[in-house]
């Protein structure tokens, strides 16, 4: 199996059952109730997705922090050597692999939906998760907890 494939397999089934919990913001006004993600897998594949976020905040700073980038007076820079490129280097399979999960988390929750929830995501902006594992559909315009749900995710 792929390794970033059996990753997302081990992390999920890492988490553990007092590790849950659910999503801190409540529902807001504008905000429409599709329902509640009920399936302990996806909760746990939400935890699973939030320490993925946040273990690549801190990578991403320490790796960005240790590093200067290529100083020269009149020389071109050279990406191949600046230490600054190689470590975004070294970030990009985690970011890439960071998006890939949330997309794949987010699918499976839509997924979850009815045809007519599905239409609904079709014609907005999305949804998201709130306190008591509310499936939500975002309004037209973004609202704080939105806002600070996108925060957290990213471990901010």
């Amino acid at each position: 199996m792929n390794r970033l494939i059996q990753r997302l397999v081990d992390g999920i089934a890492g988490i553990k059952d007092e590790e849950i919990v659910s999503p801190k913001y409540e529902v807001e006004d504008g905000e429409v109730v599709l329902g509640e993600l009920n399936d302990p897998e996806l909760r746990r594949f939400h935890i699973f997705l939030g320490k993925v976020s946040l273990d690549f905040k801190e990578r991403a700073k320490t790796v960005k922090g240790s590093k200067e980038v290529e100083e020269g007076a009149g020389l071109a820079h050279n990406s191949n050597k600046c230490p600054r490129c190689l470590a975004n280097s070294e970030l990009l399979p985690e970011k890439n692999y960071q998006g890939a999960i949330s997309s794949l988390f987010w699918a499976a929750i839509q997924d979850s939906l009815s045809s007519g929830d599905k239409i609904k995501v079709l014609n907005s902006r999305g949804i998201g998760l709130r306190k008591g594992w509310k499936i939500v559909l975002l309004p037209e315009n973004g609202t704080l907890s939105e806002l600070l749900g996108i925060i957290s995710i990213l471990g901010a």
